[in-house]
């Protein structure tokens, strides 16, 4: 049965999405693997060549940029949301995975590490493809695992990441200063 994974992220060197296309490498030859995002920079020409150096043009699709509604249908159509970035601010695609009830993979970054608690609400890798692949095939063999991650992410979304709560913590940021 083909599982699917996806991302969402503009086409950019610091979005990761090169690792994930390298982790299809070592993933079933049944799961696909689909990227959103905008393509400002040219840097979908980078990812192409790279999926057709590895041969993977059967399972990873580029889709383009999407519409915030197209985005949310395109995430409940996931078995696993992954977001291998090298570096990132607030990280508003693994909360919209989250909220669209999809088991998450991230990378270890400090954005993420403050939105994801690994084998709790997500699943945190090391930056390596294999890394990324394992913990892509652990959700994937562990359907009972992952839906208890989501669980669990949903809890904490809506404990911690309401609108109002967040504006609550931006006001006392700024009355910090």
């Amino acid at each position: 049965m083909t599982k699917t994974i996806g991302t969402v992220g503009r086409l950019e060197h610091r979005k990761g999405h090169d690792r994930v296309i390298h982790s299809m490498c070592s993933l079933d030859p049944s799961t696909k693997l689909k990227i959103v995002g905008r393509d400002q920079a040219h840097y979908g020409k980078v990812l192409r060549r790279l999926v057709k150096k590895l041969n993977l043009e059967s399972r990873v699709e580029l889709l383009g940029e999407l519409s915030p509604v197209d985005v949310e249908g395109f995430l409940g159509q996931l078995d696993v949301f992954v977001l291998a970035s090298r570096e990132e601010g607030l990280g508003l695609a693994v909360l919209e995975a989250m909220k669209a009830r999809v088991p998450v993979v991230v990378t270890d970054i400090p954005a993420f590490r403050e939105i994801v608690q690994d084998h709790k609400t997500g699943l945190i890798a090391r930056p390596q493809p294999y890394s990324i692949a394992w913990k892509i095939n652990f959700l994937l063999r562990n359907p009972l695992y992952a839906a208890n991650l989501v669980s669990q992410a949903t809890e904490v979304l809506e404990k911690k990441f309401t609108k109002a709560k967040m504006l609550e913590e931006l006001i006392n940021v700024y009355e910090s200063l």
